[in-house]
């Protein structure tokens, strides 16, 4: 047995001589194992306040650990038989179905015939149609007017030749009208066409039952 201890090379693991301070080898230097012990706090030794305030804290974690884990079982059983009842509030069972359909159908009270009220023969009559006015159709305007182009015209001149349109507004509308031209070697007139016939002046008169309506024709 070697009196000089062998001290093994951390780095290379080859052992050397425990007097050299570096591996001969690879030349890493030796580290010594520390002698120091460490100390002891004052919460490991017994009677001490320490020592009871850690016990105490010890004692407390493991008290609100387990009321915890009792809380987490508590509603997940809550969860669990909430949804049980949940499913089968749902989903009915199928063979309940026809029976309470056929008690519903068997349930309902059978109709009584009612009996119908006697219709009235004056309301169930058919309404007669009013008889359509027999009047005189009506022949004669309340007013007439002479227009040229939308504009009331009282007499107006023409050329030998020419041709004028004359309208004739009537109150009734769409009454019939009789045109007249007094001197037909002046001017002719038809349905309103007024035509210069030669040199001199004339009338032309629209004519609705009673009521006229006269222009001055002067043809150059």
């Amino acid at each position: 047995m070697s009196v000089i201890p062998k001290i093994e090379c951390r780095r290379c693991g080859r052992t050397f001589s425990g007097l050299r301070s570096r591996c001969p080898y690879c030349g890493t230097t030796r580290v010594k194992a520390g002698d120091r012990v460490p100390p002891v706090t004052s919460s490991e030794n017994d009677g001490t306040p320490a020592a009871a305030r850690a016990a105490l804290n010890t004692r407390w974690q493991m008290i609100f650990g387990l009321l915890l884990l009792a809380a987490v079982v508590l509603a997940v059983i809550i969860l669990i038989t909430v949804s049980l009842n949940d499913a089968k509030n749902i989903a009915p069972s199928s063979q309940n179905l026809p029976a309470q359909e056929t008690s519903e159908v068997t349930d309902a009270p059978e109709e009584t015939d009612v009996p119908e009220e006697t219709a009235d023969p004056e309301a169930s009559a058919e309404p007669t149609q009013a008889p359509e006015p027999t009047g005189t159709p009506v022949t004669t305007a309340g007013s007439i007017k002479l227009t040229y182009m939308g504009s009331e015209i009282s007499e107006f001149t023409a050329a030998v030749g020419e041709t004028v349109p004359l309208e004739a507004t009537t109150y009734p509308a769409d009454l019939e009208v009789e045109w007249i031209s007094d001197n037909e070697s002046v001017c002719l007139v038809k349905n309103g066409q007024v035509t210069g016939i030669g040199p001199g002046m004339t009338t032309v008169t629209a004519k609705c039952g009673d009521v006229t309506a006269k222009c001055t024709v002067y043809v150059n």
